[in-house]
């Protein structure tokens, strides 16, 4: 069973402000560089494609710049059968798979992978969800988060030969779902409608029911024709209907993942091309209302080559990049207060100011951690910091954290370092750097240790304070 780190009890002690720190403790503000590069985070941005069988390669996702991989599960071989037990190792070696490489999937199970709809009844979705629970369990790391999937056509809930493309058939599959699909991950389903058929008495969430294993809190809305047409292919009833539930799901995003992929529109002749709708200043418009946190990275082609190649007074250049960079998560560290010394068995207090410049927050918990580290790099002392990036939200001003921690009662000599370190929840994956989260700051990141270093001139008892150390970009 994969284990999850559980953060321990804390050291620090929350103060108000960035601004209150004693008197007898010197400080001195630091001032950081946004980066403008774009760069590999994982749980976000746009990707990759890669059934969830041990033969797929997952590697080529990680080379092509990707963290995520959509995998479906294709049971189109098991519709009136148990799934066997080669199947069933099969599926536990495709995780193996994803792990050695660095991605994470985005898990649909489908029974149809093409427009013929046949699917299976819910007597075995049921029996097929049971044998898939404990493998699922067991590999919930490498699961960012699940799309329904299950009904009809590519899972996409339309054109079920069982007859479940209906609002009973719906709820009974989506029951299952929740039942069955282990760990507080996000399931999205194909329409807003189908979300607030499912789940909209208990929408919007309450505050303390975010982040839970209830259906209303894993809900989620993805869009397979997104910027196609004025209904994007029917995930809409019409362009009023669109500008309503944008709306009501800019409060609805917030917590959970949204994305999907774009496609075309046709002309006369049925021949696709992008659509009128895939403009910049719409890409842009709406990922920032629906906290966009994934895309397609292949398809439709033609439709994000015409993003990345608009020109226009706003996008001279096209958008595409900046599309990919704000994806999901995109956290600088805009400013930092740290003591002038550090001292044995004494507080300490550190001050950062985090600004969330995606279009979306972190949507699965992790820990943050201030790191006090010696000169070397080597750690002298893991702190669990108040800092929860799972409600930073997109914002044009930063969020102040300020706490104060009790360094060990014996220090090394300085000086000494600090770094932020946003590990994977999940214990096996807590010194993997490739699944810890990047600042998008000049010259921080570590790509090796997955910290991010902000300060590294604390001297130590008796020491003197130097100039900041200049950065690089690794």
């Amino acid at each position: 069973m994969k284990r999850f780190h559980g953060l321990l009890a804390p050291a620090a002690l929350a103060v108000a402000a960035l601004g209150i720190i004693p008197n007898d403790m010197p400080a001195r503000d630091l001032v950081f560089t946004p980066s403008t590069a774009t760069f590999r985070n994982p749980e976000r941005g746009f990707y990759g494609f890669g059934e969830l069988t041990a033969g797929t390669n997952f590697n080529s996702v990680r080379s092509a710049g990707l963290t995520l991989c959509y995998a479906p599960l294709d049971l189109s071989a098991y519709r009136t059968v148990a799934i066997p037990q080669s199947k069933l190792n099969d599926i536990t070696a495709a995780f193996a798979n994803m792990r050695a490489a660095g991605v994470k999937g985005i898990i649909r199970i489908v029974y149809n992978q093409d427009s013929s709809g046949i699917d299976t009844s819910l007597v075995w979705i049921e029996a097929h969800l049971q044998q898939l629970q404990p493998i699922l369990a067991e590999n919930i790391d490498m699961i960012a988060f699940y799309q329904a999937g299950v009904i009809g056509a590519w899972g996409e809930w339309h054109s079920s030969s069982n007859g479940l493309d209906n609002p009973a058939g719906r709820a009974a599959v989506w029951s299952l779902l929740v039942q069955y699909l282990p760990g507080c991950r996000s399931i999205g389903v194909r329409t807003p409608t189908y979300v607030y058929e499912l789940e909209g008495a208990n929408l919007p969430l309450a505050e303390v029911d975010r982040f839970g294993s209830s259906g209303a809190a894993r809900i989620a809305h993805h869009n397979d024709c997104w910027l196609s047409t004025t209904t994007d292919m029917g995930t809409y009833q019409s362009a009023s209907d669109r500008n309503t539930w944008l709306g009501i799901l800019e409060n609805d995003t917030r917590f959970v993942p949204w994305g999907g992929e774009t496609c075309p529109s046709f002309d006369t002749n049925d021949n696709p091309l992008p659509g009128a709708r895939a403009t910049c200043t719409t890409a842009i418009s709406e990922l920032a209302t629906l906290h966009g946190t994934y895309l397609n990275y292949y398809y439709h082609q033609p439709t994000l080559d015409q993003l990345a190649g608009e020109a226009s007074t706003e996008y001279p250049a096209g958008c595409l990049t900046e599309i990919s960079m704000r994806l999901g998560y995109r956290i600088e560290l805009s400013a930092a207060r740290v003591p002038d010394e550090i001292r044995p068995g004494q507080n300490f207090t550190v001050g950062v100011d985090l600004r969330n410049v995606g279009f979306a927050p972190v949507y699965n918990p992790r820990p943050s951690l201030l790191l006090l580290l010696d000169d070397s790099g080597a750690l002298i002392e893991e702190y669990t910091s108040l800092i929860d990036l799972q409600t930073l939200l997109p914002s044009g001003s930063a969020t102040t954290y300020a706490e104060s921690f009790v360094a060990p009662s014996t220090l090394p000599a300085g000086p000494y370092r600090l770094a932020l370190f946003f590990p994977d929840q999940d214990e096996d994956l807590r010194s993997d750097s490739r699944y810890s989260i990047r600042l998008a700051n000049v010259g921080l990141w570590n790509a090796t240790t997955g910290r991010n270093t902000f300060a590294t001139d604390i001297p130590g008892p008796g020491g003197t304070v130097t100039a900041v150390s200049g950065w690089a970009i690794e």
